[in-house]
């Protein structure tokens, strides 16, 4: 899975200490092996019917968003970035590859079909560059080096 590629690689070095602090309510929760990571309820295993969280990141520096895993429901479950509402596969999320963070995010799930959800860390640009390499990611989607980032 892309979460296997990337957490051996990717864990040291990208603490929360680094880049700074998640802020959670509701049923989603810090990443236990990485607290600069957030965590879709029950993850990895899949998330509830009619669950919700939000989830705000307390920035020491610029920091951007890099998709471990991403699989809910498409249309129905989703996360709010940004303005915009993402859900399906990770393919189909790929514009949050790097996106700056800041801002509330807001999951939530519908009354019907789950799947596993998600895992997305704060990374310094610079980290969440070098990681978005290892994903296996085809298609339309543009991964680093050749996606450009704007701060």
């Amino acid at each position: 899975s892309a979460y296997n590629m990337l957490s051996s690689a990717h864990n040291a070095g990208s603490t929360s200490a680094s880049v700074g602090s998640w802020e959670v309510t509701g049923a989603c929760q810090v990443a236990p092996d990485d607290g600069a990571c957030i965590l879709s309820p029950n993850y990895p295993e899949e998330y509830g019917n009619g669950q919700s969280c939000n989830m705000s990141f307390v920035a020491n520096d610029t920091a951007v968003l890099q998709v471990q895993h991403f699989d809910t429901e498409s249309f129905y479950d989703g996360l709010w970035i940004g303005g915009g509402r993402f859900s399906g596969s990770l393919q189909e999320v790929c514009a949050l590859q790097c996106h700056r963070l800041d801002g509330e995010i807001v999951w939530s799930s519908d009354d019907s079909m789950n799947a596993t959800g998600w895992r997305i860390c704060a990374r310094s640009p610079s980290n969440a560059t070098l990681a978005m390499e290892a994903l296996p990611v085809s298609g339309p989607c543009q991964v680093a080096p050749s996606y450009e980032m704007t701060f």
